[in-house]
């Protein structure tokens, strides 16, 4: 018998065509799963499935969906609050529903957009982050991501009751047939360790980085046990220290198995406090009595602003094909109203440097001139906004990995009016870290080991025999140590 994964979608009556579209996005999974012959059916509801009672709905998202997915957008109206309110009070409670929420990116922070922060704050906890989308299209490709990792979890976590299931009835026929001792020979002999899924986390350069550098696309990985998720470097963080918690729980409670192994793909350098609380003594200890945190930079992704004109007479630099210093991007953006500037979210590493680079200009620019971009974005749609508009172009503040879909296509065949320019600053080109972090765990002899999901990556991507890197161990002083995981070797570099 299939297992069917209830999904209530929430929000607004007026985002019907946001649930339409998931709901078909539904269907596709389905179809997806039947032809993988996965055991699994999704069933998604939302409010009209319920002629619009509000207590028949609040009891499905209490008592039957495994999965509550709120759409919002600017505000959250009385009866989503309830909605919201409910399915986090029953995840408190007993640990699901799990709950999702996607917020339409926006331009400024609104006493809307605070209401729903905070809603989410004192709903969930502070560490609890949303899902920002751009458009439906971006909106349903984020909810594919997070949707199949529920069923993923949700598989895994029944298959492992049907084994425990398996194994009592095992248990008692060889204490019956066999006695104690047989039965201990039969348990030990017959004992099988379910590999984890590689589950890749953090943020798109990163990703782009090791598909381009090192044949990797985490995306479409043809390594079928992998995930990708995006999500900001620290909610990634956050998860690889509760990797390290979990996994000494898995090996004292064989019971407990979320059955991932996480890897960061980051753009940034973590710090020893993202993975313990270098405040906390007790928690460093802990953390270092269980587990380890591989750090291994990859290489830099040069910071690049790309520019598209109409015309030719427009292009407002001498030279196209030369670097761009911070001073003359600040400039050209401070003072050329005549062009439509898009950025990655305001809380991207790439948004964040280039805010250190031209003091602050972006931020600077009035909302009205300025919009979001992901790499699902594509690029004719932000031709063709300007196309309707009275803006000569626009900018993109982006990097060499990160950049909307077939910009290089555009380019091609625009060569003298769209561009991309490396941004230079004192002569050098400014650069992104590119960082990969792993999750060591410790033995009784004091070693570590990683799983096969993990060294196999890293044969993948690397080679046994060219692969270093940092490992970073917290111990009760916070100092990092360096130590050898079981075949590999690694040289603090």
């Amino acid at each position: 018998m299939k297992k069917q994964i209830s999904i209530f979608v929430a929000g607004s009556k007026s985002f019907k065509q946001q649930r339409m579209s998931l709901k078909a996005l539904a269907n596709d999974l389905n179809a997806q799963y039947i032809d993988q012959k996965r055991d699994v059916v999704l069933h998604m509801c939302s409010y009209e499935n319920f002629g619009d009672s509000q207590q028949e709905y609040n009891q499905f998202i209490e008592e039957v969906a495994g999965l509550v997915i709120f759409v919002l957008e600017g505000s959250v109206g009385d009866r989503t609050r309830e909605e919201f309110n409910r399915a986090a009070a029953k995840y408190k409670q007993e640990g699901g529903p799990k709950i999702l929420v996607f917020l339409k990116e926006f331009d400024e922070e609104t006493e809307g957009i605070r209401e729903i922060e905070q809603m989410l704050k004192e709903g969930l906890g502070a560490d609890y982050y949303y899902i920002p989308y751009t458009s439906i299209e971006d909106l349903c490709a984020k909810a594919r991501e997070r949707i199949n990792s529920h069923v993923h979890q949700v598989l895994r976590k029944r298959m492992l009751i049907r084994q425990l299931i398996g194994g009592t009835l095992l248990l008692l026929l060889a204490m019956v047939c066999f006695g104690i001792s047989q039965w201990w020979l039969f348990v030990r002999d017959t004992k099988t360790e379910i590999e984890p899924m590689l589950v890749f986390l953090g943020g798109g350069s990163a990703a782009n980085f090791l598909a381009a550098e090192y044949d990797y696309d985490v995306r479409n990985n043809k390594y079928t046990n992998s995930l990708y998720i995006n999500m900001p470097s620290s909610q990634a963080y956050t998860m690889m220290a509760d990797e390290v918690f979990e996994n000494h729980t898995r090996q004292t409670n064989p019971s407990f198995n979320n059955s991932f192994y996480p890897v960061c793909l980051s753009a940034a350098e973590a710090k020893e406090s993202d993975f313990a609380d270098s405040n906390v003594s007790d928690e460093r200890k802990e953390f270092a009595q269980k587990g380890i945190i591989i750090a291994c930079r990859l290489g830099e992704d040069p910071i690049s602003a790309h520019f598209y004109y109409r015309r030719v007479e427009d292009v407002p630099f001498d030279s196209i094909d030369t670097p761009i210093s911070s001073d003359e991007l600040e400039q050209y953006l401070r003072t050329n109203d005549s062009i439509k500037l898009y950025t990655t979210r305001p809380k991207s590493g790439t948004f964040k440097t280039y805010l250190e680079c031209t003091h602050n200009a972006p931020d600077a620019i009035p909302s009205k001139r300025r919009g979001i971009y992901y790499m699902t974005t594509e690029v004719n749609s932000l031709v063709d906004d300007i196309d309707k508009t009275d803006y000569l172009g626009f900018a993109l503040l982006g990097s060499k990995y990160y950049t909307v879909h077939n910009f290089d296509t555009l380019r091609a065949y625009n060569t003298r009016t769209c561009f991309v320019r490396p941004v230079v600053k004192d002569g050098k080109v400014l650069t992104k870290p590119i960082y990969l972090y792993m999750v060591g765990y410790r033995q009784e002899d004091g070693s570590y080991t990683i799983p096969k999901v993990g060294c196999d990556f890293l044969n993948q991507v690397f080679g046994t025999d060219t692969f270093t890197c940092r490992m970073h161990l917290l111990n009760s002083s916070g100092t990092p140590l360096v130590r050898s995981i079981k075949d590999f070797d690694f040289d603090d570099k």
